[in-house]
Formats: C-alpha cells, structure tokens, sequence
C-alpha cells in the first residue's frame, strides 16, 4: 500500500501517519488503543495494513484500489 498511499498524498494534498507495528512496541500499544475500531473492518481481527481516520472514526483494512482509499480518506 506504500506506493499508493504515497501517491494519494501528492495527489489529494492529504498526509498519512504511517505506523509500524511489527517491530515497535509504542506503535503496537497505539493500535491496540484503536481496535475495537479497526476489527470490524479487517474481518473481526486485527490486520494490517490497517488504516483509521480520525476524523471520520472509520476503518479501512487490507490492499485496495485508489477510489476505495480516496473514498474512505475524504469520506
């Protein structure tokens, strides 16, 4: 999603705060902290990549195309 995230954001002017969280325990702990939030759109589990919108409180989880990101980022 790397290359396709950076593309939104030059395009759409919109930045992401990208996390990782396989190796970084402050981060793990942060998505922890979103969940409850996030589960519903991977399925009921936690996945990544996962995604969620501060603004909307929404969630978008695994590979999608342009329109569905742009979708859920200016939702």
């Amino acid at each position: 999603m790397h290359p396709l995230v950076d593309l939104f954001e030059h395009k759409e002017n919109v930045k992401f705060v990208q996390l990782e969280v396989w190796h970084n325990t402050q981060n793990q702990e942060k998505l922890k902290e979103f969940a409850e939030a996030i589960r519903p759109a991977c399925g009921g589990r936690l996945a990544v990549p996962a995604f969620y919108n501060l603004e909307t409180r929404k969630a978008l989880c695994g590979y999608v195309d342009y329109e569905a990101l742009k979708k859920w980022a200016l939702g």
